[in-house]
């Protein structure tokens, strides 16, 4: 493309040039033949006055090919200079001045193409909690980090080797690599100089999370390479440990397998093949059902009944998650219509709202129209977020929290305890409720358990005085259960009392304890 751009160009200016010397050579020969007719004149003064012309000819002549040429001179010098440019903005990253993925590609494939029977390996990495990093140091902090993060990798590189930065802020490196252990001394020799190069104190060991693919099969495209280095990356993410992953055949299968649910997600959707469950909360100490959470399940009929961390991540990642959270939304809306239209008094369902849809602009509007169709009072839907989506933007969801409380929602802390905001979440969102992480209680010794029930203690006793109701989830035990209740935790939600449960054994259980309770007010 790169040469093509420069054939043109230089096509250009010589047609430009030729064109011009063809006029200034018509000139010239024009002004040589008025000279021989005016020279073979037998009048002496035409003599002169020919031979006065033709120098004033020649001089004119000349003066108009130098100025043509200067001119042509400046224009190819400005047109060198503009694709100098455009080549660097189509190819580089504009922050750190590495390349960018799309000349990573072509410069990857050339390598394979010149070299195919060399050995190499792709790694992709990312910085662990950026967003954190972002949130307590500011983003020019950020943006130097990312260059010194760039210069390490350029650093560390030797001939041959490749690297640049992609659009969503990860860093890609192009190796040699004859074994694991090459790789691994890659990544151990880049995070020693990063370290060196960062002067702060966050670049440390497990600063980052690498993923490799050792090129195995050179047929496949460049992308689908990156592709099978970044699933290694998302495996480390997922928790296997440590801070880098080899992509291996058992990812292979995942990879093909979460391509073919991805590619079932429409129809789905569309044959109502998405079931909600729902699990109860019970209320303590009375150990009352005072709500529920609707929990989706994928009755696929290639796969069977999936769970949700089957195939969610999966539509968190290419953007389905929004349409699925709506149909989620849609039939509990839907549920509770049919409750109200039997003359029941049905009990608040919360629904997990993934951080995709938060930074939709029309957010709000969609969530609301499922409610304004089904006639629904918005205190009936709870919508839970996650502490991390929240602290992702925190001054977003300042706005946007109090914009669904003046609609009439309810609104939910989930996972509290597992990110790094949790006393800033408590002192800058307006929250109905918080949920305490399961983390929190399934402790591994007698040290261990003491800490996280002080911990516990202390987060309890704080949202009382803010006015927050607490609900305690992954509750399975007797003892966790009395712990609870001394501690002033307002509701559990657990396999202690229920697992989640299809529509018709839900609404079975909470009309029996309906009944109970008006047999015994009775």
């Amino acid at each position: 493309m790169k040469k093509q751009f420069r054939r043109n160009d230089t096509k250009s200016v010589f047609m430009a040039a030729a064109s011009i010397g063809f006029v200034c050579l018509s000139a010239i020969v024009n002004a040589i033949s008025l000279y021989h007719m005016l020279n073979a004149s037998a009048q002496p003064y035409l003599r002169e006055i020919s031979r006065e012309l033709m120098a004033r000819e020649a001089v004119l002549a000349a003066a108009t090919v130098l100025a043509y040429c200067g001119f042509l001179l400046y224009i190819y010098h400005g047109r060198r200079q503009s694709e100098s440019k455009l080549e660097k903005m189509a190819y580089y990253d504009s922050l750190t001045g590495i390349s960018n993925i799309y000349k990573f590609e072509m410069d990857v494939g050339d390598k394979l193409g010149r070299n195919p029977s060399g050995k190499y390996c792709i790694l992709v990495f990312d910085i662990n909690k950026l967003a954190v990093i972002n949130d307590i140091y500011g983003h020019q902090t950020v943006d130097q980090l990312l260059c010194r993060l760039a210069r390490a990798l350029a650093d560390v590189l030797k001939e041959g080797e490749l690297c640049c930065r992609s659009k969503d802020g990860s860093f890609l490196a192009f190796v040699r690599c004859g074994n694991d252990q090459e790789a691994l001394d890659f990544i151990r020799c880049f995070t020693a100089r990063a370290h060196q190069l960062s002067n702060v104190n966050f670049i440390e060991k497990q600063a980052f999370t690498f993923g490799i693919y050792r090129i195995s099969d050179k047929s496949i495209s460049v992308r689908r390479m990156i592709d099978r280095a970044n699933l290694a990356r998302e495996a480390v993410a997922g928790g296997l440990g440590g801070n880098y992953a080899f992509f291996d055949e058992a990812m292979r299968r995942e990879m093909k397998r979460n391509r073919e649910i991805e590619e079932q997600m429409e129809e789905a959707l569309r044959e109502n093949q998405f079931i909600v469950y729902y699990q109860p909360k019970y209320r303590l100490p009375e150990g009352t059902v005072c709500a529920a959470e609707a929990l989706v399940r994928w009755n696929s009929p290639k796969y069977g009944m999936l769970q949700p961390n089957e195939f969610i991540p999966i539509f968190e990642k290419n953007g389905s998650v929004i349409d699925l959270d709506l149909n989620i939304l849609e039939q509990v809306c839907r549920q509770q219509r049919k409750w109200l239209d039997l003359g029941l008094d049905p009990l608040p369902v919360s629904i997990n709202i993934s951080r995709t849809d938060l930074y939709r602009a029309d957010f709000v509007d969609s969530i609301c129209q499922p409610l304004i169709r089904h006639e629904i009072p918005p205190n009936l839907i709870e919508l839970e977020l996650t502490e991390s989506a929240v602290f992702d933007n925190i001054r977003l969801f300042v706005t946007l929290i109090d914009e669904l409380h003046r609609i009439g929602f309810r609104l939910s802390m989930d996972d509290f305890g597992t990110g790094y905001s949790s006393l800033n979440t408590l002192k800058c969102l307006n929250l109905d409720t918080l949920k305490l992480d399961r983390g929190f209680f399934l402790v591994s010794d007698e040290q261990e358990q003491r800490r996280s029930e002080i911990i516990v203690n202390h987060i309890i006793a704080m949202t009382k005085q803010l006015n927050i109701t607490t609900v305690a989830e992954g509750i399975e035990t007797e003892q966790q259960v009395d712990f609870l209740k001394k501690a002033g935790c307002d509701a559990i939600q657990g396999f202690y009392f229920a697992k989640p449960m299809p529509v018709g054994e839900y609404e079975k259980l909470v009309w029996e304890q309906a009944y109970d309770n008006g047999r015994a007010g009775a």
